[in-house]
């Protein structure tokens, strides 16, 4: 074992050494590559800390570069990287400002709160109790949740107008409706036991619609999301791959341009006609007569009401009838695929690993016996290929349907009636149903 440790070490520093270390770069996923030494998201906050504690010059380099540094959703980020950070107000002299609320935390892997450094006295705690977006009502349900002595009060803001607002405008109304289970259902309940759960959070909101008819229903899950505006493939796709994945989703359908297809049939759905004419005009579609109008109307209403059209195909469409023209991201990100799939056909391993893994040998300590990896990390590896091949065949086949992009670009609108803290916030929507579950496990 020892020798074969040795010999992978060896591997690895021959790998390392033959890279060029500009080559080395963030690949916009969870995931950390050994195969083409990039790294994920998890990787850069492990690369900063690990930095940051070899190399002190490092923080000197920072508090020489920032006077103050502000750290926005304190609560969210990174704990060793805000622990490591924190040490330059001593060292350095320089101010760090944290703003958030602990209340709100929404990843497990960040800080959460931040009492530690309050009782020890590297940080000085000014509680905020101003609200100004929640009404008087709102507020007493918020307080009443609370686990920590902040009592929050309206706090009235300048109006666009320049008037201030007046007490009278503050308040609204705002009922708890409840009700209690035995269990929520795990992702290995059987299916019965989910639909039972979801038709009753259905019948909730139903109940609270009665209430407030005109409201946007708020749901705190992105799955629960994806689930309730027709995206859930889509949703699921991308969380199979990536971290962050709102801007991946965004960004990538962007990439592949099947988002400006989506955009172009939700402004024909608005009746937005004139924006859809110098669209497809950049395109190259060409718009004389009535009959081109007509050829125009039909094409785009044929996306629209064919639910089996695929992200691939509609792509292809779109190209071939001229709405738009191929782009330069487009063709980049066919081709990086396809050297990727060819770079697996020549892979002796990876078929006999990928038939184990489907067949249920799916953590190292389940597959080492069957084939012969050196360390976990290359199974890791393995397995990274697996799901980008997953998700690259998921895209390029007729899996995601184009109708889960427009129900996406939807969503992106605010025109779907469920809704996230992402789309709310900063926005002014009268009346909301706000969906939680919670179990005394979370």
């Amino acid at each position: 074992m020892n020798n074969q440790i040795l010999e992978l070490n060896k591997k690895i520093a021959a790998s390392i050494e033959e890279k060029k270390s500009t080559d080395i770069y963030y690949n916009e996923t969870k995931f950390d590559r050994f195969r083409d030494l990039s790294y994920g998201h998890d990787g850069l906050l492990n690369i900063f800390h690990w930095l940051f504690q070899k190399y002190p010059l490092l923080g000197r380099i920072i508090a020489d570069r920032y006077d103050f540094i502000f750290i926005d959703e304190y609560q969210d980020t990174h704990a060793e990287v805000l622990s490591d950070l924190l040490t330059l107000p001593t060292a350095y002299g320089i101010t760090i400002a944290l703003f958030g609320d602990s209340m709100q935390s929404i990843y497990e892997d960040g800080v959460g709160d931040v009492e530690e450094y309050v009782k020890n006295l590297t940080l000085k705690s000014i509680p905020k109790a101003d609200n100004y977006r929640c009404s008087y009502e709102v507020i007493k349900v918020l307080d009443s949740l609370r686990i920590d002595e902040i009592s929050q009060s309206v706090a009235l803001k300048r109006l666009p107008s320049g008037q201030l607002e007046v007490s009278e405008d503050r308040h609204g109304l705002a009922k708890v409706i409840y009700t209690v289970v035995d269990a929520k259902p795990s992702s290995r309940s059987p299916e019965e036991e989910k639909e039972q759960y979801r038709s009753l959070v259905d019948h909730m909101i139903f109940e609270a619609q009665r209430i407030v008819p005109d409201s946007k229903i708020l749901i705190l899950t992105n799955k629960a999301i994806a689930e309730k505006n027709g995206f859930s493939t889509l949703y699921r796709t991308f969380s199979d791959r990536y971290s962050d994945i709102k801007d991946q989703i965004e960004n990538y359908l962007r990439s592949i341009q099947v988002l400006d297809i989506g955009e172009i049939c939700n402004m024909y759905l608005h009746k937005d006609f004139n924006s859809v004419i110098k669209l497809v005009q950049k395109g190259g579609f060409s718009i004389h007569t009535v009959a081109d109008k007509t050829k125009l109307h039909d094409i785009i209403q044929g996306f629209v009401d064919d639910t089996n059209l695929s992200v691939k195909d509609a792509v292809e469409n779109a190209i071939t009838f001229k709405l738009m023209k191929q782009s330069e991201a487009l063709v980049d990100k066919i081709s990086s695929n396809e050297h990727f799939l060819d770079t697996l056909k020549q892979d002796a391993l990876y078929p006999t690993f990928k038939d184990l893994y489907l067949a249920g040998k799916n953590t190292f300590a389940r597959i080492k016996d069957s084939i012969e990896f050196h360390s976990e990390e290359e199974f890791k590896e393995y397995q990274r290929r697996y799901e980008k091949e997953r998700f690259i065949l998921a895209m390029r086949l007729c899996e995601l349907k184009f109708c889960e992009v427009l129900n996406y670009v939807k969503y992106l609108n605010e025109e779907t009636e469920y809704i996230t803290m992402h789309k709310t916030k900063g926005t002014s929507i009268p009346s909301v149903i706000v969906v939680m579950a919670h179990s005394p496990r979370e």
